[in-house]
């Protein structure tokens, strides 16, 4: 964390710590959920407990690349996009090659597949790019103003 300056470390501090508290909250909701008659949501236990890591890992992304504390002042931004891009189309270019089809392989019986996996991955790369170009596009803004 040597290249990050110390508001950008306040704010992963303070986005990390929001982010485990959202973990603990969806993990203890799942939890409770379980004691329901039914309470399967996932194919297995193991891809909910993925699902809800992954939610948490798209509102970190999501917030802090808004407030200018996912990247260092130092790395090249652009290079970490495009590989963000690649990525979120391999994913997607998965889920639409699967010999189900798309909208039919993302719930198994009701609950969410595999597939639907891949399609929140590739949704949490292509949010890191999406994030990214609005915060851009508001400080140009705010920098005309």
């Amino acid at each position: 964390m040597k290249d990050y300056d110390e508001y950008q470390k306040i704010m992963r501090y303070k986005y990390g710590y929001y982010s485990f508290i959202l973990l603990l909250a969806l993990l203890l909701l799942n939890e409770f959920i379980m004691t329901s008659p039914d309470p399967q949501w996932g194919e297995t236990n193991g891809l909910e407990t993925l699902f809800i890591m992954g939610i948490v890992l798209f509102v970190f992304n999501i917030a802090t690349i808004y407030h200018n504390a996912y990247f260092s002042k130092r790395e090249n931004v652009a290079w970490y996009l495009l590989f963000d891009v690649l990525m979120s189309a391999f994913y997607i270019f998965i889920l639409f090659s699967n010999k189900a089809g798309f909208p039919d392989n993302l719930f198994i019986e009701g609950k969410l597949s595999f597939n639907s996996f891949n399609l929140l991955i590739g949704l949490i790369f292509l949010t890191r790019p999406i994030t990214y170009l609005i915060r851009k596009g508001i400080d140009k803004f705010r920098d005309k103003e």
